[in-house]
């Protein structure tokens, strides 16, 4: 569960630290990744769930990004 967790946790920051990232997830899906806090259950519970419902948009927009923006 931890590897889980820390696997999802880098992935949020990955499109949270680039303010470009961050701006086509949001113009892309209409919405934000929220972070999963480690001492709070249902926040990990909630964010969990959401990046299982828009993980397949995820990975479009990571194909996207790749292909576009970094060659």
């Amino acid at each position: 569960m931890s590897n889980t967790i820390g696997t999802l946790k880098k992935i949020i920051s990955f499109f949270n630290a680039s303010a470009k990232r961050h701006l086509l997830l949001i113009n892309i899906l209409d919405k934000t990744l929220i972070g999963l806090y480690q001492t709070r259950w249902i926040e990990i519970h909630h964010g969990i769930l959401q990046f299982k419902l828009i993980l397949p948009e995820v990975i479009i927009y990571s194909y996207i990004y790749c292909r576009y923006f970094i060659l």
